[in-house]
């Protein structure tokens, strides 16, 4: 069976066992939680848009991601800005997806 949830306003394509990197979440590791935003389901060949799922998911870790460098310029204006930004994320393993 799989699904579709939304978590922080993006959209995942899940199954059970699958992990996922999404943006932070305020939980501890090794904590569970029901996700409640599903958008569709499917199994095999049937797809559902309504039917209530009730998805089990893991906290696996937390950390940052990789650096992204931001470089700014404007020709001929010596003009030169460097910044970096680590987002970051909360991983995520999916462990039951069942129809509730």
């Amino acid at each position: 069976m799989q699904a579709v949830i939304e978590i922080s306003g993006k959209q995942y394509l899940v199954e059970k066992g699958s992990k996922l990197k999404v943006a932070s979440q305020n939980k501890k590791l090794g904590d569970k939680f029901v996700v409640s935003n599903v958008l569709m389901t499917s199994d095999q060949s049937k797809i559902s848009f309504d039917k209530p799922v009730k998805i089990n998911a893991k906290v696996l870790e937390d950390g940052l991601d990789k650096k992204i460098r931001v470089f700014k310029h404007r020709a001929k204006k010596r003009y030169r800005r460097t910044q970096g930004h680590r987002q970051s994320y909360t991983m995520l393993q999916i462990e039951s997806i069942e129809a509730a």
